[in-house]
């Protein structure tokens, strides 16, 4: 079996993720980032407009120890300054009451690798987009909307040795 490439970059708007330099950069420049805010960041780019929860985040970012409520918060809270995004006018993380955040402007999946397949560099539509990379968006989590979108970012991911490298480097 051929291994698959996976994404190292994320690119919205005028910012740019490095997940294997785990390095956000604005217009070429360097963003401050906190470790926890690049891993909060990353886990809302790879659900691609779904919400993550804040046991998501927790279970992703913190690997699922106990934290407070407010540890998120202030994280989020972090990660907007960091993006000059505002919770009132969101243009990247919106907050989704009693249920989590979600990353909604448009992102684009980049795999710098040799041999890099053709969906490797893919756009990503925020939720309730007419399309999705020549698909339908998928707009619920049926498992019909969720096979047009295979492969799926967090499966690209998760099977990396290199995020889970620069992921164990902050924890």
């Amino acid at each position: 079996m051929v291994p698959r490439e996976h994404p190292s970059t994320y690119r919205f708007a005028d910012f740019e993720l490095g997940v294997r330099a785990c390095r956000l950069t604005r217009g070429g420049q360097p963003v401050k980032l906190e470790p926890k805010a690049f891993d909060v960041l990353r886990c809302l780019l790879r659900r691609g407009g779904d919400i993550a929860s804040r046991r998501d985040l927790v279970a992703e970012a913190w690997g699922g120890i106990a934290i407070t409520d407010n540890a998120v918060a202030r994280v989020i809270a972090h990660l907007r300054r960091a993006l000059d995004d505002h919770p009132d006018r969101p243009r990247f993380v919106e907050t989704i009451p009693t249920r989590g955040y979600r990353f909604i402007g448009q992102i684009e999946v980049v795999a710098d690798a040799p041999g890099t397949p053709s969906w490797a560099s893919t756009t990503l539509r925020p939720r309730g987009s007419r399309k999705l990379d020549g698909a339908r968006a998928a707009t619920s989590n049926s498992p019909r909307a969720r096979a047009q979108l295979s492969p799926s970012l967090p499966q690209l991911l998760s099977d990396d040795p290199a995020n889970r490298r620069c992921i164990d480097r902050f924890r």
